[in-house]
């Protein structure tokens, strides 16, 4: 009876022991499932490219109205060899990865065109003096080798007569700054890339999305005094109170014309 006593005693000590313990692994378990980190981003630098929510709205509003009277027109994809898709999706890891490569100061956004003559995009990381980091390209489906990628942007080229009053950029320039502070947005998986138009130009616009697939209206910096960015979710319309990503380098006259991915040829 004493023998057992002692061991009650001693299991008192144990058992919360062993308890905390077992929440300890349970929780790094748990971490280990997450994305890995993404690089941390320069606020100052990823401002460059931020608009409000209400001009985000704003340009696709105005690229509708622009397809819109060109199909009045009769003039909009008068040849049927090139079909504008509204918008694409890469995944956070997808971006991620581009960002995790040494040298990285910006993503190089290129428009595509696939064989059913629908648009796509696809991105390359960049060094410093813009140049394109050829040894990872992605669609948003899966990775690209340079001859694929080459293919698809070429035939972009070839085939934007037919949509030629929309000015269409080849390809946008982002700093990596732009992209990282949409990557570490809470509950964001993803991130989608919409065709706006501003002031006639065509453009591309950056927002993130959860894991449901909707787009998350937030404001993507802290202001002042803060210590974190808005994040309410998706619930709200798209207004002053949150951000998105535009403001890219277009080419022209931003390019990386004559390498690996751009050939520089009509």
């Amino acid at each position: 009876m004493k023998i057992h006593s002692s061991l009650l005693r001693k299991s008192r000590y144990f058992l919360p022991a062993a308890i905390f313990l077992a929440l300890c692994l349970l929780i790094q378990c748990k971490k280990s499932e997450q994305p890995a980190d993404v690089p941390a981003f320069d606020a100052e630098k990823a401002k460059e490219h931020i608009i409000s929510g209400r001009q985000a709205n704003a340009f696709t509003t105005e690229l509708r109205t622009s397809l819109a009277r060109l199909e009045a027109n009769n003039a909009r994809l008068a040849n049927k060899t090139l079909y504008l898709t509204p918008s694409v999706l890469f995944s956070r890891e997808t971006l991620a990865g581009l960002l995790r490569q040494p040298g990285v100061t910006g993503v190089r956004i290129y428009a595509g065109r696939l064989n059913n003559g629908k648009t796509t995009l696809l991105a390359v990381a960049t060094n410093n003096r813009g140049q394109d980091i050829p040894s990872l390209i992605v669609s948003p489906e899966k990775t690209l080798d340079i001859t694929e990628a080459s293919a698809l942007v070429h035939s972009f080229r070839t085939s934007i007569e037919s949509v030629n009053p929309l000015n269409l950029p080849r390809s946008e320039l982002f700093n990596r700054d732009a992209i990282a502070v949409l990557l570490n947005k809470k509950q964001a998986a993803s991130v989608r890339i919409y065709w706006g138009s501003e002031n006639g130009a065509a453009c591309m616009i950056l927002v993130p999305v959860n894991a449901a697939g909707n787009d998350i209206h937030t404001r993507l910096l802290a202001r002042d005094g803060e210590e974190g960015g808005d994040d309410p979710g998706d619930e709200k319309e798209p207004g002053d109170d949150d951000e998105a990503i535009e403001r890219g380098h277009r080419c022209p006259h931003s390019c990386d014309v004559g390498g690996p991915i751009d050939d520089g040829n009509p």
